[in-house]
């Protein structure tokens, strides 16, 4: 039944009323409790297989209940099918698809009926559907029927139009499998052991030379959009944030012109990298735009749109238009999602300390972040920034007399990160054991840690810093301030 129940559960409010509307017109009593079976599912009245043999046969399931369950499944497929494309799909990439496959089987019914004309026109027609949209599969399909109906009858010269057609899909297909294949390892490294950074960055390049010479041959719009998503996770993987933003405006062009691969959610991810991309390379004001019109792309009221507006937040905050990002925090949280699970809100009110920080107003930053108790459950991402923060905080506060406890504990963390990353932050634990072994003094620490300190201000390597990560105020710029007054 849970298949059942799952396929009523997606239907839209016009395709219940469809179902509803084809059963009444039939007064049939297998027809009468197929609607019963069904209106006991959408409204919830019963919950498993037993209940609905109970409801319906007054007995518990039996083979007359299963073949009712699967006629009715039957039914709401049938009907799905025989509606109108166009008012089932976001975009004309599925709707194409959805076309090509139907009349596909239209045109061979019409020709095995003996409508050969007509069978043949619609078969036609779904060629240079499947044509626009490098539907290369349906389009090999389509290829044959038509090279043995139309081209063995109409002569050599049309049987070979269509077996030359069908050979080209078939190589397009075979580089299209190709592409996603690349994708998918790369995507996903663990699952084919491509964990080592060395070795993904090695078969990253590999496949980027593989598919442009693909791309270059054949301007397959689908393997140039795995092509360019493929090139801006190498690039950044690689901290070549001008390659990656090359790739970025390539792999935008080309969800925003090619019908086959042009859709609302694509058009929105190929504008949030680009916002990233253009953060990480240091350069936040053009990625606010970036930001905004992914936003304006996704779907309101859904986790993604979220992300958009947490990347416009970094956008405006690495800007340092702190009055914007005040408005974007405002508006994260009035967001539909903001509540989805318990470490949004939590990373959302610590951005928001983060912020009274940068205004100068550290009382409200330190009272703030000890309300964060979420984030302290990631202990090799958002509690190391969490650490550095609060320590930061104390500082500022004059409120100084356990820092030597707060530096004791956050070493004691450290230590318990055995895989993860973390020389960046065991780095600024040293300078702050150093901070306050020399009472405090910006000047005296500046002098014993010059080395430590240059490492995070250079930030290569392991001790390169994130701007859209847990470390929001950077460490070595925060102590330079301090510093230099």
């Amino acid at each position: 039944m849970e298949t059942l129940t799952q396929i009523i559960k997606s239907l839209k409010p016009g395709e219940v009323r469809l179902i509803r509307a084809f059963y009444k017109v039939q007064s049939n009593g297998e027809i009468k409790r197929r609607l019963a079976l069904f209106d006991y599912i959408k409204s919830g009245k019963v919950k498993n297989d037993l209940e609905a043999a109970r409801a319906i046969y007054k007995a518990a399931p039996n083979s007359a209940y299963s073949h009712l369950k699967a006629r009715l499944q039957r039914d709401i497929l049938n009907l799905l099918l025989l509606q109108d494309s166009s008012k089932r799909y976001d975009t004309q990439y599925t709707r194409a698809l959805f076309d090509a496959r139907r009349m596909l089987i239209e045109g061979q019914l019409l020709i095995g009926r003996g409508a050969y004309n007509s069978g043949v026109d619609v078969l036609e027609k779904a060629r240079s559907l499947a044509k626009k949209y490098e539907l290369y599969n349906e389009g090999v399909a389509i290829n044959d029927l038509l090279r043995s109906h139309l081209g063995v009858k109409a002569g050599l010269n049309t049987y070979n139009k269509y077996n030359e057609e069908i050979i080209k899909n078939l190589e397009e297909q075979h580089a299209l499998l190709k592409a996603r294949d690349y994708y998918h390892r790369i995507i996903v490294p663990n699952l084919f052991h491509l964990n080592r950074q060395n070795q993904f960055t090695e078969y990253s390049e590999q496949v980027l030379k593989e598919l442009k010479e693909v791309f270059e041959k054949n301007k397959s719009a689908n393997i140039g959009y795995y092509y360019y998503y493929i090139g801006m996770l190498y690039a950044q993987l690689d901290n070549k944030w001008e390659d990656g933003l090359e790739y970025g405006k390539g792999f935008l062009q080309l969800v925003e012109k090619e019908e086959s691969i042009r859709s609302n959610s694509r058009i929105a991810e190929a504008n949030l990298q680009m916002a990233s991309m253009l953060i990480q390379s240091g350069n936040p004001k053009p990625a606010i735009d970036f930001a905004i019109k992914a936003g304006k792309f996704f779907k309101k009221g859904l986790l993604n749109e979220l992300q958009a507006i947490e990347l416009l937040f970094f956008a405006y905050y690495r800007s340092k238009d702190y009055k914007k990002t005040e408005e974007v925090i405002a508006q994260a949280e009035s967001h539909p999602k903001y509540k989805a699970n318990k470490t949004i809100p939590a990373r959302w009110e610590y951005y928001k300390a983060n912020l009274y920080f940068s205004l100068g107003k550290f009382d409200e930053a330190s009272a703030l972040l000890i309300q964060q108790s979420e984030l302290m459950k990631d202990r090799a991402g958002w509690l190391l920034g969490h650490k550095v923060f609060e320590l930061m905080c104390m500082i500022e506060t004059k409120d100084t007399y356990i820092i030597d406890y707060r530096t004791e504990s956050f070493r004691k963390l450290l230590l318990r990160q055995k895989e993860e990353n973390v020389e960046r932050a065991k780095t600024i634990l040293k300078i702050l054991e150093t901070f306050a072994k020399t009472g405090l003094s910006y000047k005296k620490t500046n002098g014993l840690e010059a080395a430590k300190l240059k490492l995070l201000r250079e930030g290569k390597g392991d001790y390169a810093w994130d701007p859209t990560g847990f470390e929001l105020i950077r460490f070595d710029e925060w102590f330079d301030s301090k510093l230099a007054k």
